[in-house]
């Protein structure tokens, strides 16, 4: 078995067993997240200077609680930290912030402390949104186009989790575990993500992915770590076509 395909096998894997424990909205709350020390937001919360005022809790779990709040017309998401894990949320948001230019990731707009939690401030709001998954993916392009250009941002997303509306648009969300290439072994942080990104893939569309990556190559390359992608398993009369880049 080729190991970027024994990779993705192993990580599909927890990603199965977090669905398991997903109960509403894109951005779920697990069980675990119920847990007394999730904090809870005034009827007029501030990040920043910003007013947030709170309509839900929408999710949560090990890293802290996600709200829907409205700050001036806009729907906002604060990521409100437990105790003991706010300089994860505070590297999360850095880590979103140096991806702005990327499209299709959520953003983090702030950094700030809210009712004495360390917090960011995330943006849009997808409201009817579904977890992206092998049998519902029908965005392959712009799946690899943005997964192409982390890893040309030294960034390798550990547990893809990717949003998708009902017209097609992806969103990236939760880079808690987001590697930055530079300070890991970014061999196997890379083989990871890619490994990931494939098992998203339905084999039916595994054409327009290769047409996508052939695209990127041919548009400036795939960054340093392009030579993965022609590693994946791809089919045998796909391969010469892709080629590394």
């Amino acid at each position: 078995m080729p190991r970027i395909l024994a990779a993705a096998t192993v990580l599909l894997l927890p990603r199965l067993l977090r669905r398991t424990l997903l109960t509403w909205g894109p951005l779920a709350l697990s069980r675990a997240a119920q847990a007394s020390d999730l904090v809870t937001l005034p009827e007029v919360a501030r990040c920043n200077g910003l007013q947030l005022r709170p309509q839900r809790l929408i999710g949560g779990g090990a890293q802290g609680s996600v709200f829907l709040t409205q700050a001036g017309a806009a729907h906002v998401l604060p990521e409100v930290s437990r105790p003991s894990t706010g300089a994860s949320v505070s590297r999360e948001c850095a880590i979103l912030q140096r991806l702005q230019d990327v499209p299709n990731i959520v953003r983090c707009v702030e950094d700030c402390v809210v009712e004495g939690r360390r917090s960011s401030l995330l943006w849009p709001y997808f409201a009817d949104a579904t977890q992206l998954s092998s049998q519902s993916t029908t965005s392959v392009v712009s799946l690899l186009q943005t997964a192409v250009q982390l890893l040309k941002k030294g960034v390798a997303v550990a547990d893809v989790q990717v949003l998708q509306k009902s017209n097609g648009e992806l969103l990236w969300i939760d880079f808690t575990e987001a590697k930055l290439l530079e300070e890991e072994d970014f061999e196997v942080a890379a083989r990871n993500f890619v490994a990931e990104v494939f098992a998203l893939v339905p084999t039916t569309s595994r054409p327009a992915a290769i047409r996508t990556l052939v695209s990127c190559c041919a548009e400036g390359g795939a960054g340093r770590y392009g030579y993965l992608w022609a590693e994946l398993p791809w089919s045998e009369e796909d391969m010469p076509e892709l080629g590394p880049c």
